[in-house]
């Protein structure tokens, strides 16, 4: 079916609702977090790190958020910014293995070695040695001979 088998004023109602979606204000085409979520899918960290600064302002206390906020500006490599994120996550759930770990790795590439290593060892307690704990915990003490 073509836009001519449409009538005249069917078709100028369509681009008038194609105009408007088009116009439409960020807030009313999605939550930040999901317009962040997808960007990152996208690969499109930039935008994403941004929307996530939207979303955190949002939702505050959601240490889900601010671990997610925290990946895209490792992503970047804005490890101090993804280090503040993950330990507003970490004040949130402190026994979170995932938020320690990967506070663990923000801290190593910062080259605060002795703290990476106290939260990768942390991260290690909280889940009973798993092989992903164990790994970031070699990546730290690694990390750390390199300095």
């Amino acid at each position: 079916m073509t836009m001519r088998s449409f009538s005249f004023a069917a078709r100028i109602a369509a681009i008038v609702l194609f105009s408007a979606l088009l116009t439409m204000p960020a807030a009313a085409q999605g939550s930040a977090l999901d317009r962040a979520r997808t960007a990152a899918s996208e690969g499109d960290f930039t935008n994403a790190a941004r929307l996530y600064e939207e979303a955190v302002k949002e939702a505050p206390k959601d240490e889900a958020v601010l671990a997610e906020a925290g990946d895209v500006n490792m992503e970047l490599e804005r490890f101090a910014t993804a280090r503040e994120y993950y330990k507003r996550a970490l004040d949130r759930d402190s026994k979170n293995e995932v938020f320690n770990r990967k506070y663990a790795l923000a801290l190593s590439a910062l080259g605060s070695h002795t703290e990476a290593v106290e939260a990768a060892r942390k991260a290690m307690k909280s889940d009973d040695g798993s092989l992903e704990s164990s790994m970031t915990l070699g990546q730290v003490l690694i990390n750390a001979g390199k300095d």
